[in-house]
């Protein structure tokens, strides 16, 4: 019995400091990178961003040149009439 608690407590404390050991380890890696893999991978996400983003832009239409849509109308000038027409003095 006393051998078995003993057993019990040598096995505790070598699976704590696999543990330990593993916690450690893992800690370093992420500091293993270098700097230029890092700038790397920002690269490329910053090079993906740029093209869906001119991806975007050629698939949208544009405002400019299409003017107002067929049967909307521009109201802006009304609204402001509008708005000028109340006079709370």
């Amino acid at each position: 019995m006393n051998l078995m608690k003993s057993l019990v407590k040598i096995n505790l404390l070598i699976l704590i400091a696999i543990i330990v050991v593993n916690t450690l380890h893992a800690q370093q890696r992420a500091s293993d990178k270098s700097f230029n893999s890092v700038l790397n991978e920002v690269k490329q996400k910053q090079a993906m961003r740029a093209k869906m983003l001119s991806q975007m832009k050629q698939t949208m239409p544009d405002a400019s040149q299409n003017g107002t849509p067929a049967g909307r109308t521009n109201n802006i000038g009304a609204a402001q009439q509008k708005r000028e027409s109340y006079d709370f003095r």
